[in-house]
């Protein structure tokens, strides 16, 4: 079986683990510290122990890897060191790929017992961070730590990021020019920066650990993060500017990739995503984690929604308490420019402000106006910090396996039985009802479930679905109403992943990931059902 997590005491000054199973193992390595003595981290806390960890990935039957553990000094502030040691390996995902071992080799003076000794250091790293970052208030851009965040301001080292783009507009035109704090006189433009290696280093291993430490981590994404292969509104001296077109086609990005391993073994728990383009999904993002707040592209039921449009009535109530309840927040590839959705970022840095939150952690090449509430700040390109951000959490494997293969597979089948009634919505838990065949082969008929934006989103071609009347448009055409959203599955598209759909005569898009989705029982109503379902 795939082993448990299991406190090991260990003695001598070397020792071997060995644990039988099959998935990915993370291994955990704390080193106390004898009274008098103290550990100072990377991000200036300081700790009566030092904590490690690494994970240990296989892909075959006895297949071994190596890792070099380096201690840092710790600081003496009284009698001469000595070390306690315990390790713990743990089963992060399960993976039903065969039997797989794990040896992990490490140094160590003492043994003392501490059964939940990870997780022990990480609330204590995180309560000291929740208590630097209360006493710590937001930064003005003057602040010599401005461009690093609130948890480094002790760091008097830090250089500042490289510009690697000038530029003296703003990043849009459209949005704020000045930063959220401050005097105000101080312009925000779209120029472009860069974190020096050393000054990288340390903020990748501060993520880390806040990334342990957190109690519920949630990303917020913008067009940045797609823009290398879809485009973007923002001015930019690094990626593309405008939108190329044939999006449906496009492929996810490492970031994609990279965020929807560390959603699938539990790193992240939610996603707002401001973009419409599925990447997350198809880089193997979990559906029920993500958030898809301004509408989708292969999601029938929640169409893109236009200005002036309202937000699907689950998606709305699900961001506000996403911004409420993070613990920490991540932010990619968005200029924070004062959208509603901003909430999602500025709510857990104004809680920390209280010792309520870890607060957030923005990566971008530019600037933002919120910069100066930051608990950390990274300047860079996202592929290469998550890269790095990966190797950081020992997940260089994953990192490899990433960059070798990243793509997911879906379920071969067009017709699955699902837990679900004939509305679309999820069978409880316990329910005696019999499960229902999603049928999504070519030709299959098909029906919205209700609750659908496609009114609330406004786009024109789609009005007529929903609606009670025919609509008439601007050259005198009449479109049929459609309004118990009727249509058909025309076929399956395995490249741009995605089930073509024709409802009431409009073109839609149904993401492959909904099937695996529906087998698991994953998320509460689905977009679409057959007409007349059959039951297994």
């Amino acid at each position: 079986p795939t082993p448990t997590p299991t406190p090991t005491n260990l003695s001598g000054t070397s020792f071997a683990l060995t644990r039988t199973g099959w998935g990915t193992f993370e291994v955990g390595l704390r080193v106390h510290l004898k009274d008098g003595c103290a550990y100072t981290s990377q991000d200036g806390t300081e700790a009566s122990y030092i904590d490690l960890k690494w994970m240990l990935q296989f892909d075959e039957s006895d297949r071994c890897e190596d890792v070099a553990v380096h201690l840092d000094h710790a600081s003496n502030t009284g009698p001469a060191c000595a070390v306690e040691v315990e390790a713990e390996a743990d089963k992060v995902t399960a993976e039903p790929a065969g039997t797989r071992s794990a040896d992990a080799e490490a140094e160590a003076d003492e043994d003392q017992p501490a059964p939940t000794a990870e997780r022990q250091g990480e609330e204590g790293y995180r309560d000291a961070v929740l208590d630097a970052l209360r006493r710590r208030p937001f930064l003005a851009p003057k602040d010599k730590h401005f461009m690093h965040g609130r948890l480094l301001e002790g760091h008097s080292k830090l250089a500042k990021p490289r510009c690697v783009w000038k530029s003296y507009k703003p990043p849009r035109d459209d949005h704020s020019s000045g930063f959220a704090t401050g005097s105000g006189k101080d312009k925000l433009t779209a120029s472009e920066f860069q974190d020096r290696e050393n000054e990288m280093d340390v903020k990748v291993a501060t993520l880390a650990k806040l990334m342990r430490a957190s109690n519920k981590t949630v990303v917020y994404t913008g067009a940045g993060i797609s823009a290398a292969v879809v485009g973007q509104a923002a001015r930019s001296g690094t990626n593309t500017v405008g939108f190329k077109g044939n999006e449906l086609h496009v492929a996810p990005t490492f970031t994609h990739h990279a965020l929807g391993h560390l959603g699938k073994v539990g790193m992240i728990h939610g996603w707002v995503q401001q973009n419409h383009d599925g990447l997350p999904q198809k880089a193997g993002f979990p559906q029920e984690k993500i958030n898809e707040v301004h509408g989708s592209w292969y999601d029938p039921s929640n169409p893109v929604v236009k200005y002036g449009g309202s937000l699907h009535d689950r998606c709305y109530p699900w961001m506000v308490d996403d911004a409420r309840t993070a613990d920490l927040c991540i932010v990619l590839g968005t200029s924070l420019g004062g959208l509603n959705a901003d909430q999602v970022a500025t709510d857990p840095a104004e809680r920390s402000c209280h010792g309520e939150a870890l607060g957030t952690v923005c990566l971008n090449l530019q600037q933002t106006p919120q910069d100066g509430k930051m608990t950390l700040r990274l300047f860079g390109k996202t592929d290469e910090i998550l890269l790095q951000l990966l190797h950081e959490l020992g997940m260089a494997q994953a990192a490899r396996d990433l960059k070798r293969d990243p793509r997911p597979t879906w379920p071969a089948e067009s017709r699955v039985l699902v837990p679900y009634d004939a509305e679309g919505r999820r069978l409880p838990a316990a329910s005696a009802e019999p499960l229902m065949w999603l049928d999504l082969r070519d030709g299959q008929q098909i029906r919205l479930t209700d609750g659908h934006n496609i009114q609330g989103a406004q786009q024109p071609s789609y009005m007529h679905i929903g609606a009670t009347k025919d609509l008439k448009t601007r050259d005198g055409r009449v479109i049929k109403a459609c309004p118990d959203g009727l249509g058909a599955v025309l076929r399956r598209d395995e490249a741009p992943c995605r089930f073509h759909l024709n409802i009431g005569g409009a073109s839609m898009s149904l993401g492959l990931w909904w099937l695996d989705a529906a087998l698991r029982g994953a998320v509460e109503q689905l977009p679409v059902v057959n007409t007349r379902p059959a039951y297994g």
